[in-house]
């Protein structure tokens, strides 16, 4: 939803994502995962965070769901219903990216930075 703050996620939409029940194999996992993929933009470190999930759908991978691996499924359903607000892009502002990197994962957001240097985060990647 667009909003003058900003781009929000719908919180009627999100609402399946909270539902999603626990996976017990890799196909619900696989699920989760895509009803996932569009909001992912709305949370920073989003494969970070999804990596415990990720690593059961690795070939020759056992199915052992752990207490890391419902974490990492608690945190994203977490994220998704109170994500940030991604700020509307202002030709007043500059852009700047910010980017991580760790042996686990990468990642990077576009925000802005205003004249009194507050910064604001338009995408996740």
């Amino acid at each position: 939803m667009v909003t003058p703050e900003g781009i929000l996620i719908d919180k009627d939409k999100s609402v399946s994502i909270n539902e999603f029940p626990v996976p017990k194999d890799q196909k619900q996992i696989k699920s989760f995962l895509g009803c996932c993929n569009f909001y992912r933009r709305y949370i920073k470190n989003f494969a970070k965070r999804a990596l415990p999930l990720t690593n059961l759908l690795r070939k020759d991978t056992p199915f052992e769901w752990t207490s890391e691996t419902q974490e990492a499924f608690d945190d994203i359903k977490k994220a998704i219903l109170n994500p940030p607000v991604l700020a509307l892009p202002d030709q007043n502002a500059e852009l700047q990216i910010t980017t991580d990197a760790s042996s686990r994962g990468i990642g990077a957001v576009l925000e802005q930075k205003y004249p009194n240097s507050e910064v604001k985060p338009l995408y996740f990647f």
